[in-house]
């Protein structure tokens, strides 16, 4: 079964909770490289998450690039986990 936006939306903010890097992020909710970036460049225009670079983080330059969600992310994601036990979305 597809997943819808909400659907999509909701598995990055959890991957940005959990691991705010984007390789993992990627790996987490099973999305191309490009629909990645294109939700990730939405998540943050919409002040859902915020982008933090460090140079002491290890990797490279985009491994020094940590998602951090925000205060509306968080209530985001508490609604979005909300609507998937009413709805029974379940977790793959």
């Amino acid at each position: 079964m597809r997943r819808g936006p909400l659907e999509i939306i909701i598995e990055i903010l959890e991957a940005i909770e959990n691991e705010g890097k984007t390789t993992n992020i990627m790996f987490k909710t099973r999305l191309s490289y490009n629909l990645l970036k294109e939700k990730l460049n939405f998540i943050v225009k919409s002040g859902l998450a915020e982008i933090k670079e460090n140079p002491e983080w290890r990797g490279g330059a985009r491994e020094k690039r940590r998602y951090i969600l925000t205060e509306k992310g968080r209530k985001l994601l508490y609604h979005g986990r909300e609507i998937r036990k009413l709805l029974d979305w379940g977790e793959d």
